[in-house]
This record gives structure tokens, C-alpha cells and sequence, in this order.
């Protein structure tokens, strides 16, 4: 009988990184925490100087929320030019909210369509449904067509909720005012 002597295995050495050098913490202009300064149009030709505190980035590019240090509601600025964004008013947030609630407590999406009668050639008459508006209240007085379910591509309420949280639903004139933007500010404040 042979004998076989076992060796141990060579130490393998673990690699650890040695870790970065502490430095203190030096927050960027744009941080939230930090105080800015911008100005507001305030009428024609006039504009006025705020000063506040950044809260978060904003719901556009290069923008930021920041709390007004005379507390009127949320300001949205836009960092290139340190100007006050118009579109957005203070009640901009709380009113988004408030939409936001009411889309998901609701039925789901649907749409209400026309049917447009046009001239094929080789087909004749043909009908073509054209979406008028989508809404999300069975009961919307705005409602003066058909009304069919949203088909795979159309939006869902969770589509609609992240475009009103995203502010890409600005502009878009297939959601209906009553029903989804409760245009009604009695409605916007109830709820």
C-alpha cells in the first residue's frame, strides 16, 4: 500500500477595498434644505422677489418645489431662470391629490366615442368610431355619445394617476374636465 500525504491548501488572501475617505458634506445649490431666492410675475410688467426653502425636485426638468417663507402653499421654480412656473399654482398639489383619490376610488376608464360616417373607395359608406373623451363617472353630465370599455392601449386609471402625478396630462384634451380634473372647484374642494 502507497501512502498519500495531504497538504494543506494555500491561504487565499480576500481583496478588501479600502473604504473612501470621510469629507463633510457639502449640499449643492439645488439640494432640498437649502434657501433659494427667485421672483414671480406679480401683474403686468411687475414681478416680486420670494425667498424659501427647497423641498424637492419639481414635477419638471431643472425644476424643484420650494416652501415660500411667507407660507402661502408650494411654489414650483424653474432653476435656469430662478422664475416662479405660472401653470402651477399653490394649490397645484393638493388639487393633483385630490384627483388622484378620486380616479381610484372610481369604476375604471371608459370612453365615449362618435361614429363618424366616411367614403372608402371600393367600400362605400364605411362607419368609423372616433374617441371623443374618457372618463372615469358612469353619472358625468358631460357624457353626449356612446360609451364602451377602453380597449389594451388605451389608458388605464393607473395611467391616468401617474400622468396627473407626473404633470404629463397637461394639455391633453381626451380627459374630461368634469370627471377627471374636476374642473368644478366645488368638487376639488369637498373632496
Amino acid at each position: 500500500m502507497t501512502s498519500t500525504k495531504l497538504t494543506s491548501q494555500p491561504r487565499i488572501k480576500p481583496y478588501v477595498p479600502k473604504a473612501p475617505a470621510q469629507r463633510a458634506y457639502a449640499p449643492k445649490s439645488a439640494d432640498p434644505g437649502q434657501r433659494i431666492t427667485w421672483t414671480r410675475s406679480a401683474g403686468y410688467a411687475t414681478t416680486e422677489t420670494r425667498t424659501g426653502i427647497i423641498w424637492s425636485t419639481g414635477a419638471l426638468p431643472m425644476s424643484v418645489w420650494a416652501q415660500p417663507d411667507d407660507g402661502s402653499g408650494m411654489a414650483l421654480v424653474m432653476l435656469r431662470s430662478m422664475t416662479e412656473h405660472p401653470a402651477y399654482p399653490p394649490s397645484w398639489q393638493r388639487d393633483t391629490i385630490t384627483r388622484c383619490q378620486h380616479l381610484a376610488t372610481s369604476g375604471g376608464m371608459f370612453a365615449e366615442y362618435k361614429t363618424e360616417t366616411r367614403y372608402e373607395y371600393g367600400r362605400g359608406n364605411v362607419d368609423h368610431p372616433h374617441t371623443v373623451a374618457y372618463h372615469c363617472d358612469r353619472a358625468c353630465p358631460e357624457i353626449r355619445h356612446e360609451t364602451r370599455e377602453c380597449w389594451d392601449w388605451e389608458p388605464t386609471t393607473g395611467y391616468v394617476i401617474r400622468m396627473l402625478l407626473d404633470a404629463t396630462a397637461r394639455g391633453r384634451s381626451d380627459l374630461c374636465r368634469h370627471c377627471i380634473y374636476l374642473s368644478e372647484s366645488a368638487e376639488v374642494c369637498a373632496a
